[in-house]
């Protein structure tokens, strides 16, 4: 006859393994818990683009692109930071304006971007509806304000800032879009 092993386990240790199982199943379940949070709440990094990417896909939008001319008539705080920028206008349309900044360091786009905002809440006159979007490496605003649209975005270390007139919104909407911003 053959004998039969048994493994003797105290119920001490048996319910010593199932606290510890349940803490090891706990554990993982809060990390995948707040990691999904997370990435609902603040949002996943998003890609920038160069400026020459942003001034070739303006121009097949029937913008014109300026460099040179506009830098020299911004602040010397905001022109010592900048690495590069275009400024754009749109042929059939006076108040569409898109332009893009790309900074020597992300504090310097930081400071760039707080200060547009606040120039756009100052100025608005108290009549204003305004949206602000964050995630990672984003930050997204836009307000409506004085009969103008405007959309202040940033990722990483550039700057899109466009401006058109309220009633044509998607118009600037579907550019920043694209855009990726």
């Amino acid at each position: 006859m053959e004998e039969k092993k048994s493994i003797k386990m105290s119920l001490g240790t048996i319910i010593c393994c199932i606290i510890i199982l349940l803490l090891i199943v706990a554990i993982l379940g809060i990390y995948f818990y707040y990691n999904n949070l997370t990435k609902t709440i603040i949002g996943s990094d998003k890609n920038m683009i160069t400026a020459e990417d942003f001034k070739g896909y303006i121009e097949t939008k029937g913008f014109n692109v300026h460099k040179e001319d506009e830098i020299n008539n911004i602040s010397s705080t905001l022109k010592a930071g900048i690495k590069n920028a275009y400024f754009t206008e749109k042929n059939d349309k006076d108040d569409f304006r898109i332009n893009f900044f790309e900074f020597k360091d992300e504090s310097n786009v930081m400071y760039q971007y707080y200060q547009a905002v606040l120039g756009t809440e100052t100025n608005n006159n108290g009549m204003f509806a305004e949206n602000l979007e964050k995630s990672l490496n984003h930050t997204k605003y836009s307000a409506v304000s004085n009969g103008n649209y405007i959309v202040i975005s940033r990722i990483k270390d550039t700057l899109v800032w466009g401006t058109i007139n309220s009633e044509n919104k998607k118009d600037l909407d579907n550019i920043i879009k694209d855009l990726g911003y």
